[in-house]
């Protein structure tokens, strides 16, 4: 219970590299963006409340429980039951009397990591373990929670289950005002999306190994077309070891330029790699269905 009100604030984030990879122990690039969460804590007499406010500080969430965690009212049954699972691996008898708030300032259905930036906001005002709470929650890597701890771009390697390993770099390339991000005007659930790869997986030590290299070599490079020449060495070792197609010869195949997926395939964000001017580039995805495109520097720092 909060005397005074307490005001918590976690970044979103884009996973570069990795993705489904990261689980079997590849190395992960991952940037926070310039959007965060904010969580604020304040005494609450009779009860326990939650409010989410959108970005346009509409509400989309409410619940609320009465003093013994039961819970009362709420407008989704599955977001309350996650924040009770939060609730009881904190204790109750810190979290009974507090009034929860929370606020993010980026679009929820962008896969930017809404959970993740909770939960970091959880472990600041606690003082708990933010990767012992994230694998207690949700499983995962948990690389997603190290780089809104951090708010800094981070690569990230999961050692075992339950073990990780990560540093701070600069990923910084001097060619990202050729960078953008397109939303693929579908929302992806990565829990679903990696419990498939799960099922269905068969490990390739060398392919892993291949994609920590070219994470690696994310942060050195100096020219979009190395750059570019990476992201489709790294498309098609996903491709190949998920048995998908690549977005771009998808849905993509006569473009200037380089799209490439980022985190579970087929919704969410894509990361563009191309010299085309940027009303090209617009009109070119405008004319496939998809009007979304994001300068990088819009939201990255």
């Amino acid at each position: 219970m909060y005397q005074d009100k307490k005001i918590l604030s976690s970044p979103g984030k884009i996973m570069l590299t990795a993705e489904y990879a990261v689980i079997d122990g590849a190395k992960t690039l991952s940037i926070p963006i310039k959007g965060h969460q904010k969580l604020s804590l304040e005494k609450c007499e009779n009860a326990v409340q939650w409010i989410s406010l959108d970005q346009d500080s509409k509400k989309w969430f409410t619940a609320n429980w009465d003093i013994n965690g039961n819970l009362i009212t709420t407008s989704d049954q599955k977001i309350a039951e996650i924040i009770e699972k939060i609730f009881h691996f904190i204790g109750w008898e810190l979290i009974k009397h507090t009034k929860f708030i929370s606020q993010i300032n980026f679009p929820t259905n962008f896969g930017l990591g809404t959970s993740s930036s909770l939960i970091a906001c959880f472990a600041k005002a606690f003082h708990i373990d933010p990767l012992k709470l994230q694998w207690s929650i949700f499983g995962g890597s948990g690389y997603d929670v190290v780089t809104a701890m951090e708010n800094h771009a981070t690569i990230f390697q999961l050692k075992s289950p339950k073990q990780a390993s990560w540093e701070k770099v600069i990923f910084k390339p001097p060619f990202r005002n050729l960078l953008y991000f397109t939303y693929l005007n579908k929302k992806r659930d990565s829990r679903n999306a990696l419990a498939d790869y799960l099922n269905q997986r068969s490990v390739n030590q060398v392919i892993i190994q291949n994609i920590s290299d070219i994470t690696e070599q994310f942060i050195a490079v100096s020219s979009l077309e190395k750059f570019q020449d990476l992201l489709k060495k790294h498309e098609k070792l996903i491709a190949d070891m998920t048995g998908q197609r690549t977005i771009q010869s998808e849905f993509f195949p006569d473009f200037g330029g380089v799209v490439k997926s980022l985190g579970a395939w087929g919704g969410d964000l894509a990361l563009i790699a191309s010299d085309w001017e940027f009303s090209r580039i617009k009109n070119y995805f405008s004319e496939k269905g998809y009007p979304i495109i994001i300068k990088y520097n819009e939201l990255i720092e």
